[in-house]
């Protein structure tokens, strides 16, 4: 389990980054998500670009740390 009260408390250490990654994408995929459909018109913003980048990452990012951890999900 991810806990974020120690992160903030000790630091990354050896928690998984990808994972920490991870989080912070889909957060800001989140928010600018939101924004997009309340504030903005259209996805041909700046707004709407960098959320479209960010998908992408979090896509890429996803997709390593499944693979880093698929032989745990499968045995378990």
């Amino acid at each position: 389990m991810y806990s974020y009260k120690s992160l903030f408390g000790k630091g990354l250490g050896k928690k998984s980054r990808v994972t920490f990654l991870l989080t912070i994408a889909f957060l800001f995929l989140f928010v600018t998500g939101i924004v997009l459909i309340v504030a903005i018109d259209g996805p041909n913003s700046t707004m709407g670009h960098l959320h479209y980048i960010f998908g992408q990452l979090l896509t890429i990012l996803s997709l390593g740390h499944v693979t880093k951890r698929w032989k745990q999900i499968v045995h378990e």
